[in-house]
């Protein structure tokens, strides 16, 4: 187990000699001194103070280094860029310097075997005996299609594109994840017997290659063993949600037939007019299964519940359980503050492991005091209710705010902020399509209580990501992605945290008085 210190000019962690002693193979580098760094299982990142520019340094010297695990050493005096810089580095856990030096080098040699043993998972998954490589299938392709012109040997593919696996990611560990994908691909190899070879083409997009069959018995094949699967499928908990393309190869060159599987792989291919006629796409294999049986099982298995609402920005989102069902309506629990926001909304949004997506439920009736609610009117949404995951607060006060490119600007008011990206309305600007996906900037003041006028400008950059269509006011929304090097971030993550205690006692008030 090896282990690097990496500080930058001078250490002031008391107990850096213990630590680095506890591991026999450790090394103290000094950033300002190295521009490249070797692959090493720990990290121990110490900084007294950080920069645009170092954290920039930093970021880059672990780009490619995904199998070391990272800890930040943060010293007495800090402040909240370097919390941010950690964030960016996906670190493992913070050291203080309060911190019982024996209980964290425990906590890193135990969190170490963890991660070692999600990795080796990972390499046994990305080596499975029976997967073959991107390139060992198309050696053997150009080999197949040689044979083909002197012969008239039936050439067809089946592509297979795993859809959600994002979504798993956010419900599942990798290792779980790993596990699943790992059985679903054994389950395919032992059902189809008669296949060539079977490879991973892309990341999330697998490719089988048969031969001796024209392109009709290989769809009469493949429907059959689509329901195999389907069945699978439906038994698991966490559903790995495939698409199936089967291609004819027959009378087709090598490159036409290359270009055709990488595009089949991409995750938005299409089937039209002019290839229907040589690719076919089966149904993906997601079982519709109704809201109700959903909710039944929910309540027969006492599987976990949670419920969240969004109030001024804030996420709310609390255990819960399923007291009774009927057939329209469920009879939830709910704890106080997650009351006092469903009283105020009227709705609420349900979530579970076992649920595809998100339901959206109505409040029918609801009693403070006994802490139950009766929903109704249920809803899978289409995308999850608070996809984008950072905490968000809205303002105080309306805060106008300023877009520039260049020399061009634009001005709209903040509907809510995160340490990730801010949130706007405006109205129709003919210069909004313009500065889609484009670097700007934005210049607005928040309210801070240190500042001699009791507010501070702010000036960020940041890239729009997204935009709505205009509503029947003519106001657009949009979202800007910021700039994660920004000193100004500081003060962003300042006002959340703040705003965030204001909020948070505003509904523990209200919950005293119900």
């Amino acid at each position: 187990m090896s282990l690097c210190h990496l500080y930058s000019g001078s250490s002031s962690y008391p107990y850096l000699d213990q630590l680095l002693n506890s591991f026999a193979k450790n090394i103290s580098l000094d950033v300002n001194t190295i521009s490249t760094l070797d692959s090493y299982d720990i990290c121990l990142i110490e900084l007294q103070e950080v920069d645009k520019e170092l954290s920039r340094k930093i970021v880059k010297l672990f780009k490619d280094n995904e199998y070391t695990l990272i800890y930040f050493i943060i010293p007495e005096n800090h402040t909240l860029f370097l919390f941010q810089l950690a964030f960016l580095l996906k670190t493992e856990a913070i050291i203080t310097h309060t911190q019982n030096v024996e209980k964290a080098i425990e906590k890193i040699k135990i969190d170490f075997e963890h991660f070692k043993q999600k990795n080796d998972t990972n390499s046994k998954v990305n080596t499975f005996g029976f997967i073959s490589s991107r390139i060992t299938f198309i050696e053997i392709l150009k080999e197949k299609i040689l044979q083909r012109n002197s012969s008239s040997q039936n050439l067809c593919a089946l592509v297979i594109n795993i859809k959600n696996t994002k979504v798993l990611l956010t419900k599942l560990s990798i290792v779980k994840f790993e596990e699943a994908l790992y059985n679903m691909l054994l389950f395919i190899e032992k059902s189809l017997s008669d296949k060539l070879i079977f490879s991973q083409f892309e990341n999330n997009s697998y490719t089988i290659l048969f031969e001796n069959k024209n392109f009709n018995e290989l769809n009469t094949y493949i429907n059959d063993f689509h329901k195999k699967i389907s069945n699978y499928m439906n038994k698991k908990t966490h559903k790995i949600i495939n698409d199936f393309f089967t291609y004819d190869l027959n009378n087709r060159d090598f490159d036409e037939i290359l270009t055709t599987l990488n595009k089949l792989s991409e995750e938005n291919f299409k089937i039209t007019t002019d290839n229907s006629h040589y690719i076919y796409q089966l149904k993906s294999t997601e079982q519709k299964t109704d809201l109700k049986t959903l909710l039944d099982n929910v309540y027969k298995d006492s599987s976990d519940l949670k419920i969240l609402n969004i109030y001024h920005g804030l996420v709310i989102n609390t255990t819960s359980e399923i007291l009774k069902i009927t057939d329209k309506n469920i009879y939830i629990s709910f704890d106080s503050l997650q009351g006092v926001v469903l009283n105020m909304e009227k709705n609420t949004v349900l979530q579970s492991d076992i649920f595809p997506q998100d339901i959206y439920a109505e409040i029918k009736q609801i009693n403070l005091q006994k802490k139950i609610a009766i929903l109704e009117n249920f809803k899978f949404l289409k995308s999850n209710a608070n996809s984008r995951k950072y905490a968000r607060v809205t303002t105080q006060i309306k805060v106008p705010i300023s877009i520039y490119i260049g020399k061009s600007s634009v001005q709209g008011s903040i509907l809510d902020l995160s340490i990730k990206s801010i949130a706007v309305r405006m109205k129709y600007n003919e210069k909004m399509p313009k500065i889609i996906a484009q670097k700007v900037s934005l210049v607005f003041n928040l309210s801070d209580s240190s500042a001699e006028n009791g507010y501070i400008q702010l000036v960020l950059d940041a890239k729009i990501i997204f935009v709505t269509d205009t509503n029947d006011k003519g106001n657009y929304n949009i979202i800007c992605d910021l700039d994660q090097y920004s000193h100004d971030l500081d003060i962003v993550s300042k006002y959340v945290y703040r705003r965030q205690k204001e909020l948070i006692i505003e509904l523990k008030k209200m919950s005293k008085l119900n």
